[in-house]
């Protein structure tokens, strides 16, 4: 099985809307620091926003990582296993890539379950966050069940395009 093309567009787009936060982000914090320096009257809630906002950036935008090879490779085994396949098919590069994958699932599928115990009990027992402004919990833990899945399903394509002799992702 290729690696869907409709997925790939998808990842694309969270991608997008991870580095339109990044500009929102950028743009409160130069608001922030020309009230705080210039206007002597910082905000109360900017940075606490902020920080939201970029969690919502990096789980969103994880998948797109693990899409594009922006995730950390450790070179050096792949570059042992090619240096001792002589067959030239690469196979021990590709089953490292499909443990390395299988074993990122199954750390993204735990902590998964440990942020969906978080989000369920948020939302049982209405939970806000401490900080100005008050905002429910389970804003802020629903996108990081959703960007973990959307790595979880990346990986489990690239796992499937590399069994049906894919190279892209090794």
């Amino acid at each position: 099985m290729k690696y869907p093309s409709v997925w790939r567009k998808f990842i694309n787009g969270t991608a997008y809307f991870s580095g339109a936060i990044a500009c929102v982000i950028a743009l409160l914090l130069v608001m922030e620091v020309v009230l705080r320096y210039i206007f002597r009257s910082p905000t109360s809630w900017s940075l606490n926003v902020c920080m939201y906002m970029l969690c919502y950036m990096m789980f969103l935008g994880s998948s797109y990582a693990f899409q594009s090879h922006g995730h950390v490779a450790v070179d050096m085994i792949r570059d042992f296993a090619d240096r001792h396949d002589k067959s030239g098919k690469r196979i021990s590069r590709r089953i490292l890539a499909c443990i390395g994958y299988v074993l990122a699932s199954a750390y993204l599928c735990t902590l998964v379950i440990g942020v969906w115990r978080l989000f369920r009990r948020a939302v049982m027992f209405h939970s806000k966050t401490v900080e100005y402004p008050m905002i429910p919990q389970w804003l802020i833990y629903g996108p990081m069940i959703v960007g973990i899945c959307m790595m979880i399903i990346t990986c489990v394509f690239m796992i499937l395009d590399i069994l049906h002799g894919g190279d892209e992702f090794m």
